[in-house]
């Protein structure tokens, strides 16, 4: 990129490593080009990791806004990846993987949990991690599980692998897109009419 004496405004992301999750931050930079603006970026990447404890992986990805001040509507950072993943698990794979440490106003996150091509329930996860399972029987019975991991144990990570070990039994996970998150919460609800809730017991093998 070609040098200039003029200013312009740069994002950049930076990615760290916490005990067991990854974050990734945008900071803006006002400077004289995307070099300058990477280094200030990186400068500032070491005094965030020193100062939280985490680690400064050392990729930093830097765009340029414009010369304009950013304001309402502005494109801070945008970045091109090449994909042959047809959109959900594009998605998937790269932004909604279950790992995620979002909360979404307080609410869980829900997955299908298969065993190959299988469906056998539904996965809840909490923005604290908890975890409950409602494993489907064979007469119309769903069978309740929940499982709250020790504080040294990485349940983001198995959570955005896809590969679930519950009770030692492996299961897959596919993320539901939160319309069909909450469908599925209400079905399950415990304040809806008892004559229309389904049949929820609790699981004997867990």
């Amino acid at each position: 990129m070609t040098r200039r004496a003029a200013s312009s405004w740069y994002a950049v992301r930076c990615i760290f490593r916490w005990t067991g999750p990854y974050e990734e931050r945008i900071t803006l930079w006002h400077a004289a080009d995307l070099d300058a603006a990477t280094a200030l970026a990186e400068a500032e990447a070491e005094a965030y990791a020193k100062t939280t404890g985490v680690t400064y992986l050392g990729l930093a990805q830097a765009y340029e806004i414009g010369e304009e001040q950013p304001g309402p509507g502005s494109e801070v950072f945008s970045l091109l990846r090449t994909s042959a993943l047809p959109p959900p698990e594009y998605l998937d794979r790269f932004f909604d993987t279950g790992g995620e440490h979002q909360t979404r106003d307080g609410t869980r996150r829900v997955a299908t949990l298969y065993q190959g091509e299988r469906s056998c329930g539904y996965l809840f996860a909490g923005p604290d991690f908890r975890l409950e399972f409602l494993r489907a029987g064979d007469d119309d019975t769903w069978y309740y599980s929940d499982r709250t991991d020790p504080e040294d144990y990485d349940t983001a990570t198995e959570l955005a692998s896809g590969e679930i070990d519950w009770y030692g039994t492996t299961y897959s996970a596919r993320w539901l897109p939160d319309g069909e998150a909450r469908e599925i919460e209400a079905y399950f609800d415990r304040d809806r009419p008892r004559d229309a809730r389904p049949k929820v017991v609790t699981d004997p093998g867990s």
